[in-house]
C-alpha cells in the first residue's frame, strides 16, 4: 500500500465518524425532545414577531 494514501484514507474515515457520532447525537437529542422544544420556541417567537 503506497504511504500517499494514508492520509486520505485516515481524513475519510475521521469524516465519516463525526458524521456518525453527529446522528448520534442528534437522535439522542430528538429522543429527549429536544428538536420539538426548540422548534416551540422558534415559532413562539415568530409568533410574536408577527403580532407586532
Amino acid at each position: 500500500m503506497p504511504h500517499e494514501d494514508s492520509p486520505g484514507a485516515a481524513e475519510e474515515f475521521g469524516s465519516l465518524l463525526f458524521s456518525v457520532l453527529s446522528f448520534r447525537v442528534y437522535a439522542t437529542a430528538v429522543r429527549l425532545g429536544i428538536p420539538e422544544a426548540i422548534g416551540e420556541e422558534v415559532r413562539t417567537g415568530a409568533e410574536i414577531a408577527a403580532a407586532t
